[in-house]
């Protein structure tokens, strides 16, 4: 199983999580700004077109009593039409006072961090290149170890030698180069994202005080700055971070993969019914090839029907139909397996077409390919796929 990473007693605490809000926008029945400090990072904050009017938003929270921070972390869904963001602070709500921004490199996960600061209200200004909706899912405050950098700051030094960075698990191995985790849509799960680098001579060093910013190529997923990770919908995202290491010289981890899945996803009447090849022996795995070997019973085909249907068919060989498949009756959420009572008795290249008729529908068709051969036939140093 994926390593995760459970709440522990180090782990930052957003200081806005649940705190009252107020935001530049009064009222907004898509997005309400207490979206984007509820936890949930499939909710979010979307100002309305009126108050995006001056190219500005703005997000303020009262933490209840002066508290000590240096991170501000967001989680848009786009930063298309964001040229900037900006930390605020203040003591009495009214004065405001900006202790950093970011306004270049901005991605959709994203931090600024500054030197430890203590107040009551914070503030999150974000600065639009132009008018168009803007969903912030999560918002977070948070006190990180270590005294942040002062306003706009640049990285941290890391070793100048520094050759690859990579993330670890929690038991201290790294994750294999394009890992996938699997997410069901709507899931929330914190992964142990430690990171690591190895310099030149070979020595292993630890940047796990370094100021990154986990990233992801998609809108499939949010990703919050604790490794929480979020499936908004059925898709695959990758999960990396970039270290800079000198001025011309960026270092990116491996990907990690997150896969996200619906279990409802191909149950859509649209979708007619799933179909599938079973066989105790034969590979029916993508890029994997499909093969039996001559004299063996043909594999069965399976139908979930999202309809109520009748299936039929016909088997080919190198071509030329060589049976029919008698017609079988399905119902609405009805799983069948249709046996074949045929064997695979001579090499060749197969065909399994399926008919799938709806009552009054034109009828929908698919087809299944796979191979018989004495793979002990094939020549050394030739593949198996035929």
């Amino acid at each position: 199983m994926p390593a995760t990473k459970t709440e522990a007693a180090e782990q930052p605490v957003n200081l806005v999580r649940n705190k009252p809000v107020q935001t530049s926008s009064q009222a907004s029945s898509t997005g309400p700004g207490t979206a984007a400090v509820d936890g949930n990072a499939s909710t979010f904050w979307q100002p309305l077109a009126k108050d995006r009017e001056d190219m500005n938003v703005w997000i303020s929270a009262d933490l209840g009593k002066a508290e000590t921070f240096n991170t501000f972390t967001v989680s848009f869904r786009s930063v298309d039409m964001v040229s900037a963001v900006s930390a605020l602070v203040s003591s009495d709500g009214t004065t405001w006072e900006e202790v950093a921004s970011k306004k270049s490199d901005l991605t959709a996960q994203d931090k600024i961090r500054f030197k430890d600061t203590s107040a009551r209200y914070v503030k999150l200004d974000i600065t639009l290149s132009r008018n168009s909706n803007i969903n912030l899912f999560e918002w977070g405050v948070y006190r990180e170890n270590g005294d942040g950098p002062g306003p706009n700051p640049e990285e941290p030094a890391v070793p100048a030698d520094l050759a690859s960075v990579y993330f670890v698990k929690e038991n201290g191995q790294p994750y294999a180069v394009n890992e996938a985790i699997e997410l069901k849509k709507g899931e929330s799960r914190t992964l142990s994202l430690n990171l690591k680098g190895k310099r030149k001579n070979g020595e292993i060093v630890d940047l796990s005080k370094y100021n990154k910013t986990l990233k992801t190529n998609t809108k499939f997923i949010t990703v919050g700055q604790n490794g929480t990770v979020t499936a908004l919908q059925v898709g695959a995202s990758t999960l990396y971070t970039e270290v800079k290491v000198t001025k011309d010289l960026t270092l990116t981890t491996p990907d990690i993969w997150i896969l996200v899945k619906d279990p409802n996803e191909f149950l859509a009447e649209a979708l007619i019914a799933n179909t599938s090849l079973t066989h105790p022996r034969m590979k029916t795995e993508i890029g994997q090839p499909a093969v039996l070997q001559p004299g063996d019973d043909f594999p069965a085909v399976s139908v979930q029907a999202n309809v109520k249907l009748d299936v039929s068919g016909s088997v080919v060989r190198n071509g030329q139909s060589i049976a029919d498949i008698p017609k079988v009756a399905v119902n609405r959420s009805e799983t069948k397996n249709v046996k074949l009572p045929l064997k695979a008795d001579q090499p060749g290249s197969y065909e399994i077409r399926l008919t799938l008729q709806r009552e009054g529908l034109p009828p929908a068709y698919d087809v299944f390919y796979f191979t018989a051969m004495d793979s002990a036939a094939i020549p050394s140093g030739q593949s198996s796929i035929a």
